[in-house]
């Protein structure tokens, strides 16, 4: 199942030391306003690490991290920016990366309200 419909798994594993990445596509919004929405809320929640390039092509997926850093500064604040740009350089740096303790945060899933309830 895909993490966005099982958060707590996600924070179970950030809690127990992973480190996370969400995709420059998912915050900009390219694979849907819903997706964008929750990766925001997961960068919020500590639960992200790294923002991934997804540059798979130059037409299909282009290059899209300084929009999705645009994004991420206008929503959410610069220090969470810089944050992630820190950990990427880190990354190419070998060194460990930095992460706050996460919060947990409720799952993607529809719930159908019934009329009558």
């Amino acid at each position: 199942k895909p993490l966005v419909q099982t958060a707590d798994r996600l924070f179970n594993l950030i809690e127990k030391g992973a480190y996370a990445q969400v995709t420059a596509s998912s915050v900009t919004g390219t694979l849907g306003i819903q997706l964008k929405e929750y990766s925001l809320k997961m960068i919020e929640n500590n639960l992200i690490h790294v923002i991934a390039s997804d540059a798979h092509s130059a037409v299909a997926r282009p290059f899209a991290l300084k929009k999705a850093y645009e994004i991420i500064t206008s929503e959410l604040g610069k220090e969470y920016t810089d944050l992630l740009k820190d950990n990427a350089q880190k990354i190419l740096n070998g060194r460990e990366l930095t992460s706050q303790p996460p919060n947990e945060i409720a799952s993607l899933r529809a719930k159908k309200k019934r009329f009558f309830q």
